[in-house]
């Protein structure tokens, strides 16, 4: 299987599920807190430094958002770009499996757009 590296350095080391499964709920956790933080820091005013501390771990959860975002699709691209040879016979149907839906989904947008 071909090891490609994602934007960061280390999207090859996302080849299995258990790390796949991980930074999934990393980012979901990351979405959640980062939600949380906005939202106080939109509500009520309060003291100076908790804001800023708010606002520096908005920013901090952003960063992780963005990594781990990146990072998936990294390793979701290089699968599914991956030459069949490379492929066992479950991650080909897997794969093939989701072309047909994205096309599905694409056409009934197109259809309901014409």
């Amino acid at each position: 299987m071909q090891q490609t590296a994602g934007p960061f350095g280390f999207g090859a080391s996302f080849r299995t599920a258990g790390a796949r499964r991980g930074t999934v709920v990393g980012l979901y956790a990351g979405y959640a807190a980062l939600a949380a933080c906005l939202a106080a820091l939109a509500g009520r005013p309060g003291p100076y430094a908790a804001r800023l501390f708010l606002a520096a771990a908005a920013l901090l959860l952003l960063l992780v958002v963005i990594v781990c975002g990146a990072s998936l699709q990294t390793v979701g691209r290089s699968i599914a770009d991956d030459a069949d040879p490379a492929l066992d016979e479950r991650q080909r149907a897997l794969r093939d499996a989701a072309y047909r839906a994205a096309y599905r989904a694409v056409a009934a947008v197109a259809a309901a757009a014409a």
